[in-house]
């Protein structure tokens, strides 16, 4: 059996290195581009950020499954979805049940946990107390001398 030589097999290059194309008879709906940029692939499921909040919620708590309920049909109402998650250093509980995949809640829980904890560990600035000015004290002598007035038009008169 003759073989031929490999450089003869490889299509020739074109300008600036470029492959030709090959015969646009033969799967031109493969060769098919669309003017504009370049198309970017997209999974199906959007890629999340690696937050250290969540990985510390992972280890730090305990995940609980149960039966969700509710509109969903009998997927929701027999395979356990719910997911409950308890953070046991602060003691914690979030629950989430939108979905009916289970995957989807427990990422869906995971993010409320992130986000509680993110709340409660911001700590409120102490109220400095301050005396009211001079216009603001006038202010309300001014509203209830007013309101006094008011309330006494709305008194019955005294018959003596």
């Amino acid at each position: 059996m003759p073989t031929e030589p490999l450089s003869e097999t490889l299509p020739a290059a074109g300008p600036a290195g470029h492959e030709e194309r090959p015969d646009p008879g033969l799967h031109s709906h493969r060769l098919h581009e669309k003017p504009g940029p370049p198309r970017r692939l997209r999974s199906r499921v959007p890629l999340r950020k690696c937050r250290a909040e969540v990985i510390v919620c992972h280890r730090d708590s305990d995940i609980t499954f149960f039966v969700a309920g509710g509109p969903g049909g009998q997927h929701r109402n027999k395979v356990a979805s719910g997911v409950r998650l308890l953070h046991r250093p602060s003691g914690v509980v979030v629950a989430a049940t939108e979905r009916r995949s289970q995957s989807a809640n427990r990422e869906m829980a995971f993010d409320r946990l992130a986000a509680r904890l993110a709340a409660l560990s911001v700590r409120q600035a102490p109220r400095v107390p301050t005396r009211p000015g001079r216009a603001a004290r006038e202010r309300r002598r001014t509203l209830k001398r007013h309101r006094g007035e008011t309330k006494q038009a709305r008194r019955p008169v005294r018959e003596e």
